[in-house]
């Protein structure tokens, strides 16, 4: 569902009231970069964080990243999945180069191993 920003708002007023600086993480409704500080400035959360946006925009807390949308109008579904695609691979291909300079110690994955 939604994110209630209201009842993250009063669970920071309650854990303030009560040890002033315990931090509150907001979770949901994180779906670009503004979001960020639109959520922190609604509830006061110390921080936010975000599970479904991240899988499909891994670059979602870096400035200037959001979810690729159509620009005025002008791009269709297709071309725009296939942006996310692109940039979705464009990531995997990152890590990989990591992995690959700096690949973990022997062992340190155990027997199943993984690709995060």
């Amino acid at each position: 569902g939604p994110c209630r920003t209201n009842l993250i708002q009063k669970a920071v007023q309650v854990a303030q009231e009560h040890t002033p600086d315990f931090p509150v993480i907001a979770n949901g409704g994180v779906e670009s970069f503004a979001d960020i500080a639109r959520i922190k400035e609604e509830t006061g959360a110390s921080s936010i964080m975000s599970s479904e946006s991240l899988l499909e925009t891994p670059t979602l807390f870096e400035e200037g990243s959001s979810i690729i949308g159509p620009q005025q109008g002008s791009e269709t579904t297709t071309t725009v999945a296939q942006q996310l695609l692109e940039h979705q691979i464009s990531i995997a291909r990152e890590y990989l180069d990591w992995c690959v300079k700096y690949p973990p110690a022997p062992g340190s994955l155990g027997h199943a191993g993984g690709s995060f």
